[in-house]
């Protein structure tokens, strides 16, 4: 029996440590930034990748998050190859700059801001804007559909950010040509999703916690939209959406 067990533990931790190598390659840090970012050592992650031993239970969802996966897919349980990559029409990686890496060509005009550390601590690798002059314009847009679209942004508010009223328009299609389409901002201490008055914002559930990395998307599918944050869904509700693709986008 004892024999059945360590080979049953022994080919979890194979699966779960080829799992997080992967998932750490594709992200395009090194083992001492996942480290870090874990709060372990290097050697830890490593005997991870190696097969050697398993992350303890309490990282395991940290992890999970890190990797913008489910802790199904860091076990290895996925009934279906997902390619996550089909259907991205826009994707930002703020690696030093502002070009668009899904390969449709929407890239970028920075005005103002500049390049700090990402949730990794990777220089470079995430962008310092101020909520209202600093921006990023995108005047070729994708072309989001009237009936399913998704947001993902990973983002972060600094000690000295005042959180009150509108501020800090995350991506937003709103207002250059009076079009108004999508507004992914922050209302007072709220991540928000505007409703632009014709319908309820879509709001998390909890203030925000300066100096925190969040992890927000954006869901539309079937007149539903769907606010999940760091893994969690925290808001939903129904509505219609109407795409404006001529109308400018932005980052904030």
């Amino acid at each position: 029996m004892e024999s059945v067990v360590s080979g049953l533990m022994n080919q979890a931790n194979g699966v779960i440590g080829n799992n997080i190598g992967r998932l750490r390659k594709q992200l395009g840090i090194t083992q001492e930034l996942l480290a870090n970012r874990l709060g372990v050592s290097y050697q830890a992650v490593s005997k991870w990748e190696n097969g050697q031993s398993c992350p303890d239970i309490i990282l395991i969802p940290i992890l999970a998050d890190v990797f913008g996966v489910t802790i199904d897919e860091l076990f290895g349980r996925t009934v279906h190859n997902i390619d996550l990559r089909k259907g991205l029409v826009l994707e930002y990686l703020f690696d030093g700059n502002v070009r668009d890496t899904s390969g449709e060509g929407h890239h970028g005009r920075l005005e103002g801001g500049n390049y700090g550390e990402d949730r990794f601590g990777r220089k470079g690798g995430a962008l310092v804007l101020d909520g209202g002059s600093h921006y990023v314009r995108i005047d070729q847009p994708p072309i989001l559909v009237n009936d399913a679209f998704s947001v993902s942004v990973w983002c972060y508010y600094d000690a000295h950010k005042i959180l009150r009223g509108w501020h800090s328009a995350i991506v937003s299609q709103d207002g250059h040509h009076q079009n108004r389409a999508m507004q992914l901002s922050t209302k007072d201490e709220y991540i928000t999703f505007h409703g632009f008055l014709r319908e309820p914002d879509l709001s998390m559930n909890t203030k925000i916690v300066k100096e925190h990395w969040y992890h927000v998307v954006i869901t539309y599918e079937k007149s539903r939209y769907r606010m999940v944050v760091n893994g969690r869904l925290v808001a939903e509700r129904t509505g219609s959406f109407t795409p404006y693709n001529k109308e400018p986008m932005y980052c904030r």
